[in-house]
């Protein structure tokens, strides 16, 4: 029987087909292989870098959150202290408070309150006093404040209050109240108990004086009604009915005196001085 070889007759020789095909398969499984890493491979890294930008962000926000405001630490550690005035009363465990605004306000105190005056080393209630002004910090509640810290001299930080300024002197010999003069003249005639002005109007007042009526006279320690005299100018104060004056008060010379009827103010209250430090942050 004879042999033919198939590729010489054109036949395709399967064995041999296969054996040519196999490496190509390999070689296309090994591509696909290749590519589906490294798609695998650029997600993971774009993932990672996501989540660390994501981490960054966060963790810029908490930092940025927790730092203090510029310029350092909130004074008294942000927090305006509860009550602020002038001290009117102090007790055994307590002291109160007239504010600004003319409201009273009680500070309760206990063994745990911390009290700053920045004149006294190691300040205690007794530095409390009245006139003083003070700052209470704590928990106010219906105008009472229990107080975890007391300063003493204002709530601190730069300056104080100027002092109050001073209370108007005395009026001069011869002032009086607000009250005006019944009558202002020169003195025409004088009797025994009474004498008779003629106002700047050309008017006639007659005054009548007693035992009560009191004279200024700015030359003179003590002045009497035999001060009164023809020519002089007068002030009289009191009652007047009908262009008679029943007189309390006489001024001789001029209507108020030296000073005027309220005297000249007193000198204004010093600068106040800067106050304590505040309290310490938390309080």
């Amino acid at each position: 029987m004879e042999l033919r070889n198939a590729e010489a007759d054109g036949v395709p020789d399967p064995v041999a087909d296969a054996g040519e095909r196999k490496p190509a398969r390999r070689r296309r499984a090994l591509r696909v292989a290749s590519a589906t890493g490294l798609a695998l491979g650029l997600a993971a890294g774009g993932a990672a870098v996501a989540g660390a930008a994501t981490s960054g962000s966060s963790e810029g926000h908490s930092q940025s959150g927790s730092q203090p405001p510029a310029g350092g630490m909130r004074p008294n550690g942000g927090t305006p202290p509860a009550a602020v005035g002038t001290v009117t009363t102090v007790g055994a465990t307590s002291f109160t408070l007239k504010t600004k605004d003319g409201t009273t306000v009680t500070v309760d105190v206990s063994g745990t309150t911390t009290y700053r005056d920045r004149d006294v080393s190691s300040p205690t209630l007794a530095d409390v006093t009245v006139g003083k002004t003070v700052a209470a910090f704590g928990t106010d509640t219906s105008n009472t404040v229990t107080a975890t810290s007391v300063a003493i001299g204002g709530p601190g930080g730069p300056g104080g209050t100027g002092g109050t300024g001073g209370t108007g002197g005395p009026g001069g010999p011869g002032g009086h109240s607000r009250t005006p003069p019944a009558a202002v003249g020169t003195v025409a005639t004088v009797g025994a108990s009474s004498f008779t002005l003629k106002t700047k109007d050309g008017t006639t007042v007659t005054v009548d004086v007693s035992g009560t009526t009191t004279y200024r006279d700015p030359g003179v320690s003590s002045p009497t009604l035999a001060d009164v005299t023809v020519g002089k100018t007068v002030a009289a104060f009191g009652t007047d009915t009908s262009n008679t004056v029943t007189a309390t008060s006489v001024a001789i010379g001029v209507p108020n005196g030296p000073g005027g009827r309220n005297g000249t103010g007193g000198p204004g209250g010093h600068p106040g001085t800067g106050g304590p430090e505040g309290p310490p942050p938390g309080e």
